[in-house]
Parts: structure tokens; C-alpha cells; sequence
């Protein structure tokens, strides 16, 4: 496994760009890049405890499976915080501030999503695409958009904290979704938006939210 590792890299095209497997990305700062912060194109790597300023597009782009992101800080991207496309991702405690688009956008099947802080994100706070994934835990805050917008199926969706989202607090587009324990607050549209058959909604607080506090279109479901 290579190993990069506490380097400060400021102003260039891109901070850190790897293309292989089984890397180790951490402790690094990254600031001004004009495209992104840190680019991976590979499977198995750790890239954690990171802090990305100021990239001029996507934060972390990641493209491969079996990657864990974890700890990182990211600040003021011109893109989305994390661009992610693969399977087996874990996103496990990031704190991402300000991003022009996007908080953190996945694509990909039985992943993890958890833990993760998002502020002010220009457009949804976190989007996911794919089956079997949990998202737990995470705390999004006065997004431009929907504060977690999902689409797949069999996703488990728990005691994550909604606030201040300029649309839908969470939406899910797909069946059998576990939603448990999510706190949503002061959305500008629906508090809970979704769109499938056989979901699971229990023990949910949704408060002061602009039209409907859950907003179900679907069948089979147990609210």
C-alpha cells in the first residue's frame, strides 16, 4: 500500500491525484486548487483525516469500490464536497462546510453514509443512488436543496438530523426503505417525502416543516 501522508500542497491544478489500488491518503492539507482537492480512480484506499480548502471543483472526486473516507475536512469547494461513484464506500465522520454544490453525492450500492457533518451545502446536502446502503447519524444543516435526497432500494435511513433544508428535509424514491429515530426540522417543503412501496417510518420527530410533515406515495407501507 503507498502512503502519502502530512504534505501541504497549495495552488495547483489538482492537490493530490492517484490512479491504482490500495492506497493511504492522510493528515494531508490541500487549498486553491483549481480543479479538485484530492482525485482517486481505484479500489481498497483509505483517505481520511484530510483538509481541503477552496477547491475549484469537487473536494474528493472518487471513482472505485471498496474505498473509506473518513474524517476529513472540507471547506468552500467550488463543486460538491465528495463526488463518490462505487460500491462498498464507507463515509464515516467528514465535516464538509460550504460547498458550492453538493455536500456529498454517491453513487453506488451497500455503502455506508454515517456520522457525517454537512453546512450550508448549495444544493442538497447529501444525494445517494444504489441499493443496500445505510445512512446514520449524520448532521445536515441549512442546505440549498433537500437536506439527504435517496433513491434505491433496501436503504436503512437513521437518527440523522435534518435542519433548515431549502426544500425536502429527506426524500427516498424506492421500497422497503428503514426510516428510524430521523429528527427534521424547518424544511420549506415536505419534512419526509416519499416515493415507494413496503417503507418502514417509526419514532420520527418532524417539526415546523412548510407543507407536509410525511408525504407518502406508495403502498404496503407502516407509518
Amino acid at each position: 500500500r503507498s502512503q502519502i501522508f502530512s504534505n501541504v500542497i497549495l495552488n495547483s491544478q489538482i492537490g493530490i491525484f492517484l490512479q491504482g489500488n490500495n492506497q493511504s491518503v492522510t493528515d494531508n492539507q490541500v487549498s486553491g486548487t483549481k480543479l479538485s482537492g484530492i482525485r482517486h480512480e481505484g479500489s481498497g484506499s483509505k483517505i481520511d483525516r484530510n483538509k481541503i480548502e477552496n477547491a475549484g471543483d469537487d473536494g474528493i472526486l472518487q471513482i472505485g469500490n471498496k474505498t473509506q473516507l473518513a474524517e476529513n475536512i472540507i471547506i468552500k469547494s467550488k463543486g460538491a464536497g465528495m463526488l463518490l461513484k462505487g460500491d462498498e464506500i464507507d463515509v464515516l465522520g467528514n465535516q464538509i462546510g460550504d460547498s458550492k454544490s453538493k455536500g456529498i453525492w454517491h453513487e453506488g450500492t451497500v455503502s455506508k453514509i454515517n456520522r457525517n457533518k454537512i453546512e450550508n451545502a448549495g444544493d442538497d446536502g447529501i444525494v445517494h443512488i444504489g441499493d443496500k446502503t445505510e445512512l446514520l447519524e449524520n448532521s445536515v444543516t441549512k442546505s440549498g436543496g433537500v437536506g439527504i435526497a435517496l433513491k434505491g432500494e433496501n436503504l436503512i435511513v437513521n437518527k440523522n438530523g435534518v435542519n433548515e433544508s431549502s426544500s425536502h428535509g429527506i426524500t427516498v424514491a424506492g421500497s422497503d426503505a428503514h426510516l428510524e429515530g430521523n429528527k427534521i426540522e424547518r424544511s420549506y417543503r415536505n419534512g419526509l417525502q416519499l416515493e415507494g412501496d413496503r417503507d418502514d417510518v417509526l419514532e420520527n420527530t418532524i417539526q415546523s416543516n412548510a407543507w407536509a410533515g410525511i408525504w407518502l406515495q406508495g403502498k404496503d407501507s407502516h407509518i
